[in-house]
């Protein structure tokens, strides 16, 4: 649904839209992991949540508030799951790129990675000290 809503606003498309809804729908794993609690869809609710604002802050709104939820959901992300620091990894050079050829400054992308930064950290500072109490390194 949500990435749905995401393609209609994008490309006010409603066949591209629902054909990518039932496409989403159509999965097996959608509906093998929808029915036993696992942070997998968690994990792609956050991850998803992030790049949506992340575009949606380099398309021009260069509100604070994008910046700042891109950066507590992908401290959420990272708690749910440690495939979330892939997916970190990945979303970032590749971020930047978007952004860079978006003709978005140098300084307000410095500034984007501050804040978002900061966010991240905030949001997933509880799970990595308790991680490092618990076993001496905080991403384990």
């Amino acid at each position: 649904g949500i990435v749905a809503s995401f393609v209609l606003y994008k490309t006010k498309d409603y066949d591209a839209t629902c054909l990518g809804f039932l496409a989403t729908l159509g999965l097996p794993a959608l509906f093998k992991l929808a029915s036993v609690p696992l942070v997998d869809l968690g994990l792609a609710f956050f991850s998803t949540q992030a790049i949506c604002h992340f575009v949606y802050w380099v398309e021009g709104r260069r509100k604070s508030t994008h910046l700042v939820i891109m950066g507590f959901a992908w401290g959420l992300a990272l708690g749910c799951k440690y495939n979330g620091l892939l997916a970190l990894s990945l979303f970032t050079p590749l971020g930047l790129l978007f952004a860079l050829r978006s003709r978005v400054g140098i300084l307000a992308l410095i500034w984007a990675l501050i804040l978002s930064g900061a966010c991240f950290l905030i949001s997933y500072a509880p799970w990595a000290a308790r991680n490092y109490a618990w076993t001496g390194n905080p991403l384990y």
